[in-house]
């Protein structure tokens, strides 16, 4: 059947399993243009359109050329499937690009909502994005027993219920770190670090901000009906090392809790397609993407962004994430917005707008890895597939600070790579958090987010920083950063914990306005193993300049054993107006050198 659209050629797309209708699209020589609609969505918000977002995925990727989706303004709603851990799964994709149109879609928690593996030439934009059930709880501290390591919290209604404990035991298991393996049925069990729960976090009575001078988060260890009659009552125990907290707590205060909502079977079914942990847009060794204009008012636990391992430009812009306006809402995500690890080229994140969330705004590093065995002077097994050849090695020998540069791969398969000249005195390490600190820490240099672009951004309320950067050659500049609860900027190396990196070299900083953070604004430092001697200034070259900070809190910027800094018609004040003299602005420990002002 044909048929004709104005002038252009409308024609059947035929051998699609599952099509909904076996209606036509628009084509012409450059690209094809599919609705939504075609494919059998109603987008009334209650229909679940989850089935005609695969058969429009089908269709598109049978297309011979550039393939375009296109959402009406309307509300479609996306329910659990077992194709794909993403409701939009662009992998091994090119020449696509979907566009919202400005649609809501109303997205099950059980999935991300977006990923683009191997993909190539994407782009993605114009949507807001809710969940149903909420992928958080929230309510009010009603008493608190320190003695006994509990608090009585009831959940606000229009929120959901915690789980049962039988259910958190069987199937709460959280997986957000990409670094590890996914467990097998056999290992499912095993993954009971601390707790099912993780933690939540104490909030401010009647404001949106963390709970003044206390830790910002709270390991949990049960959430069980208090037995008080109101069903929405319930004990919250934390574990062991957090009990000494509780006695700060004041009822009234408020908490929030991530809530999970997948079960082992639902795990299983997605564990081998497209598995993105926990995190909502997905974009993995892929190259030309742009992701524009998204508005998150909720997130499923887990990075809004995950950036990793990538091999060409990614761009994040005009992207939204806050509360969903005209509630109550205390949190839109609960972890960090732009995550990015071991890109060859870094991302450019601009025009976007984060508050809201309970970890980083945007982090971007590179992994350490640690050698298992050595097989010769330049020659190691690593914890890791890490490397190519031709790719620039860094190594650091934690203890005591040395960082040696210069060294590329000559071959590299699997984890065993080749190195150009030898590497002496390695020390084995498996990245175990607190333990490993001494084991030698290699980074690729040449998947370090070099080139990275942070701009014209609004940071707001959040719990932890809206720029840490562990990486070189990039630029900050003309963002506002108001009431973080972090620091404003974070530019340093991290050893003994999450082992990431490289160093901080090479970065503008500059015309930056910010205000309202209680942290020192601005932490630039060189970090060195837990207890081992002060390492060597390493991070550095870096030119702060034109930013206006204003902070009461001592010192707005304090470097610690940096190197080449150069501070250039930045205004330091108070919240009164008067002005901070930059030699009283800027501390500068010993251990740095080269610190200029101009």
């Amino acid at each position: 059947m044909m048929n004709f659209r104005k002038t252009i050629v409308v024609a059947c797309v035929s051998g699609l399993s599952g099509l909904l209708v076996t209606g036509c699209v628009s084509k012409s020589p450059e690209q094809t243009v599919f609705t939504i609609e075609e494919f059998g969505a109603v987008g009334d918000g209650v229909h679940d359109d989850v089935l005609a977002l695969k058969d429009a995925f089908r269709a598109m990727k049978a297309v011979d050329g550039k393939a375009t989706l296109v959402f009406s303004k309307k509300t479609y709603r996306l329910g659990k499937q077992t194709e794909s851990d993403a409701q939009f799964d662009f992998s091994g994709m090119g020449n696509v690009v979907v566009d919202g149109q400005g649609a809501t879609l109303i997205v099950n928690p059980v999935h991300g909502l977006a990923r683009m593996f191997n993909s190539r030439n994407i782009i993605f934009r114009n949507f807001t994005i809710q969940h149903d059930p909420l992928p958080f709880m929230q309510g009010e501290i009603l008493s608190v027993s320190p003695d006994e390591g509990f608090f009585l919290w009831k959940v606000q209604t229009g929120f959901p219920l915690p789980p049962s404990e039988q259910w958190m035991q069987q199937d709460g298991n959280f997986f957000d770190d990409p670094a590890k393996g996914l467990p097998d049925r056999a290992e499912w069990d095993l993954r009971h670090v601390r707790s099912s729960w993780c933690w939540g976090i104490v909030m401010e009575a009647g404001e949106k901000t963390l709970k003044k001078d206390f830790v910002d988060h709270l390991f949990v260890e049960t959430v069980v009906p208090a037995g008080t009659g109101d069903e929405r009552v319930y004990r919250v125990s934390v574990i062991d090392s957090y009990k000494v907290h509780l006695s700060a707590i004041v009822a009234g205060e408020r908490f929030v809790l991530p809530r999970f909502r997948r079960t082992a079977e639902e795990y299983f079914a997605l564990k081998d397609k497209g598995w993105m942990f926990e995190q909502n847009v997905q974009i993995r060794k892929s190259a030309d993407i742009l992701v524009e204009n998204l508005t998150f008012y909720s997130v499923r636990p887990g990075m809004v962004f995950g950036v990793r391992h990538n091999e060409g430009q990614i761009t994040i812009r005009g992207c939204t994430v806050t509360w969903l306006p005209g509630t109550d809402r205390l949190i839109a995500s609960w972890r960090d917005g732009v995550h990015c690890k071991n890109n060859r080229i870094g991302p450019t994140i601009e025009n976007c707008h984060f508050e809201g969330l309970f970890d980083d705004s945007i982090n971007m590093s590179a992994d350490a890895f640690m050698s298992e065995k050595v097989l010769a002077p330049d020659r190691v097994v690593l914890t890791g597939a890490a490397f190519e050849a031709g790719d620039q090695v860094g190594v650091l020998y934690p203890t005591t600070g040395v960082w040696e540069t210069g060294i590329s791969v000559v071959e590299a398969d699997e984890r065993t790579v080749v190195f150009s000249r030898p590497v002496e005195q390695v020390v084995a390490g498996t990245m175990t958090p607190r333990k490993d600190i001494a084991a030698t820490q290699f980074y690729n240099l040449s998947r370090a987010n070099d080139g990275f672009v942070v701009r014209n951004n609004f940071f707001g309320i959040q719990r932890r920083h809206a720029v840490l950067a562990r990486c070189s050659n990039g630029v900050i500049e003309n963002n506002v950063i108001q009431g973080v609860c972090g620091c404003a900027v974070e530019l340093s190396n991290e050893t003994g914990s999450f082992y990431e990196g490289p160093f901080p070299r090479g970065l503008i900083i500059r015309n930056n306005r910010i205000s309202g953070t209680p942290r020192t604004p601005i932490v630039m430092r060189t970090m060195s193993a837990p207890g081992a001697p002060s390492a060597a200034p390493v991070t550095g070259n870096i030119l702060f300049e034109n930013n206006a900070i204003v902070f009461d809190g001592g010192a707005p910027v304090q470097l610690t054993c940096v190197e080449d800094v150069v501070f250039k018609g930045n205004v330091f004040s108070r919240t009164d107006g008067s002005l901070i003299p930059e030699d009283e602005a800027v501390k500068v420990d010993p251990a740095s050198r080269n610190i200029q002002f101009r």
